[in-house]
């Protein structure tokens, strides 16, 4: 091995199965095996014995023809090696900020919220009409807004104000809206009074059914 071939090797080092197609170095393939830590191993062998092997393995006019040839593959490879460096660290902020976990936590949470709110009251618009049910309150006036007679305790299970002094409720949670229809009650969690995105209850299922259509339509 003639003096100045043999030593460290950055272009085989960092461009591996690359630089060892050019310079007929086979072996290096062994790199790019997704096998952990084969990959890893290979590519610390390449940067030890990789110049050697190009000088055995492919002929050369000099030494100085060698080390000129793999100067440039060593001066590309720490070229390639910082730019990396610049450009991981933003393509991993950027995936971050596009998945943005903590903003589908706290989407995720506030639709929690949203459900259990729109639960709370229509299980309580559920409990009242089966009490104006048992009471034999008019279908027509179970589903509305009709106030609460205060000596029958018959009313429309539309209405929050029937609902809190019926004792079906204590309070509305915030921005939760209620919505009579033939045969059906409606709660959604409303933005700006009306419903955009959120979950609507039917009373006659007893269930949270269905996604507002974005009009204060009950569907």
């Amino acid at each position: 091995m003639p003096p100045g071939v043999d030593g460290w090797g950055w272009g085989p080092f960092f461009f591996t199965g690359i630089w060892g197609i050019f310079n007929n170095v086979w072996i290096s393939l062994i790199a790019w095996i997704p096998i952990f830590p084969v990959g890893l191993i290979m590519v610390i062998v390449l940067g030890i014995n990789g110049r050697k092997w190009a000088w055995q393995k492919k002929k050369w006019d000099s030494v100085e023809q060698f080390n000129k040839t793999q100067r440039k593959w060593s001066i590309a490879g720490i070229w390639v090696f910082g730019i990396s460096l610049i450009l991981i660290p933003i393509f991993v902020w950027t995936s971050i900020v596009a998945i943005n976990p903590a903003g589908r936590i706290s989407q995720a949470e506030n639709n929690d919220k949203v459900n259990t709110d729109v639960r709370t009251v229509g299980i309580s618009v559920y409990d009242c009409i089966v009490d104006q049910i048992s009471k034999e309150t008019p279908t027509n006036t179970i589903y509305s807004d009709i106030e609460l007679d205060i000596e029958t305790g018959k009313g429309g299970c539309a209405s929050s104000t029937n609902l809190i002094q019926g004792g079906y409720l204590s309070t509305i949670p915030s921005e939760v809206s209620i919505i009579s229809a033939v045969d059906k009650v409606c709660v959604y969690k409303a933005t700006s009074g009306s419903p955009s995105g959120y979950a609507s209850y039917d009373s006659s299922e007893g269930v949270v059914v269905t996604v507002p259509n974005g009009t204060s339509n009950c569907n």
